[in-house]
């Protein structure tokens, strides 16, 4: 073999290679500049949004969730909008998963805007339907049962929270005794939850046997209200109209008005996080109700709750509520709960024990009652269900005076 041939043959190669080495490392490096996102680790300022894009789901419109959380094709992008815009999808409730990243657009200085969600599979259909069922054993049962009836009881709830494929809410809720006899039936109705503006549409009505679920009340049996909530940060600024009635015979609270109409103005803040467990944290809710031309019937409520994290992740909670009619009257309803989980994992189960106490004064009427629940409660796929015993103290509200305010 001749040595300067091999010398020659191995200059004439490694330029080639050189050659194929550069273009491939240059193809790879463009290949990879122009396919892979653009990541939000800084604030990417001045660029534009050419289009957003909703991948992974159906549950909702890709127009009404641009619209909803604000992101508009044109718009600057801000990285705090569009952090924002992944937490209130996520807190929906809706999907599992919310991914947000950028894509490179057609011209300079434009992106992509992808959001890729994943469905939540314990949610049930496009409506996201859930619920509770409760059935409750209770020992002092009710009057108008027979004896051969049992003091069974029966509470049941529907909750959707993505009507009509836009983010309505809605809810019904009903309390049957073992005659068959309806003791608490209400319904409510509400806008989005979230919007550029921050404001969000609730209605509601209930009405309560005061009779048998004297503890579920607190000053009236019926109740409605019409309430505007904005976000103002801190809290929850809450405006409308309220209105709260006693109707006789089942629905009245003896010596408390017939009927209080007006203005409803509150505020609540709320650092939990709710779900099958609460999270710790507390909630306080101060309202006023205030009648036009009738001052000394205003209604001022205070509602306030605390929630601890125990061992083994069991949760305590305890609750106090107060009501006063003008200088007239005042009532009151606490609680206090443990509820101790024995499963993980998508199906939950937990054990629990509460106790309630409540008054009512008013027109020389001195009312009082007191309950005691054991139960077990397991969730699964949207839907809870309760089996429970319950013990139970009420006032006999007929040997009681109406009073001048009914």
């Amino acid at each position: 073999m001749n040595p300067s041939l091999g010398s020659s043959g191995n200059r004439l190669v490694r330029p080639r290679v050189l050659r194929f080495l550069k273009r491939f490392v240059c193809f790879f490096f463009l290949l990879h500049f122009f396919t892979t996102p653009i990541a939000l680790h800084a604030n990417p300022s001045g660029l534009k949004i050419q289009e957003i894009r909703i991948e992974g789901s159906h549950r909702l419109p890709s127009y009404f969730l641009s619209e909803e959380l604000g992101l508009q094709p044109g718009a600057t992008l801000d990285r705090d909008a569009v952090e924002e815009a992944q937490i209130q999808l996520y807190s929906l409730g809706l999907f599992s998963s919310v991914l947000v990243s950028l894509e490179r657009g057609s011209e300079r200085g434009n992106v992509i805007l992808v959001i890729t969600l994943e469905d939540d599979p314990t949610v049930l259909w496009k409506a996201a339907i859930g619920g509770t069922l409760k059935v409750t054993y209770d020992e002092e049962g009710s009057q108008t049962l027979a004896e051969d009836q049992p003091p069974l009881g029966a509470f049941g709830q529907i909750v959707s929270r993505n009507l009509f494929h836009s983010l309505h809410r809605g809810k019904v809720e009903f309390d049957i005794d073992g005659a068959g006899i309806y003791r608490h039936l209400a319904a409510s109705y509400g806008f989005p939850k979230f919007s550029r503006e921050g404001v969000q549409f609730d209605a509601n009505i209930s009405v309560t046997d005061v009779e048998t679920r004297y503890l579920d009340v607190i000053g009236f049996g019926s109740r409605g209200s019409a309430i505007w909530s904005y976000d103002i940060g801190w809290g929850v600024l809450q405006y409308g109209l309220a209105m709260v009635a006693n109707r006789p015979p089942r629905f009245s609270l003896p010596g408390f008005p017939s009927s209080v109409v007006g203005a409803n103005i509150g505020f609540e803040r709320e650092t939990r996080l709710h779900g099958f467990l609460p999270s710790s944290g507390y909630r306080i809710a101060p309202n006023i109700l205030i009648p036009p031309g009738d001052y000394e019937n205003t209604v001022f409520s205070l509602s306030t709750e605390y929630t601890a994290i125990l061992f083994w992740n069991s949760a305590a909670t305890i609750g106090l509520d107060l009501q006063t009619v003008g200088s007239k009257g005042a009532s009151g309803r606490f609680k206090a709960g443990w509820h101790f989980p024995f499963t993980d994992g998508t199906d939950k189960g937990a054990v629990f024990l509460e106790a309630r106490g409540g008054f009512d004064r008013m027109e020389g009427n001195n009312l009082w009652g007191q309950s005691y629940t054991f139960g077990i409660r397991y969730h699964s796929f949207g839907f809870i269900a309760e089996l429970a015993f319950k013990l139970t103290n009420a006032p006999k509200l007929s040997e009681f005076q109406p009073g001048k305010g009914s």
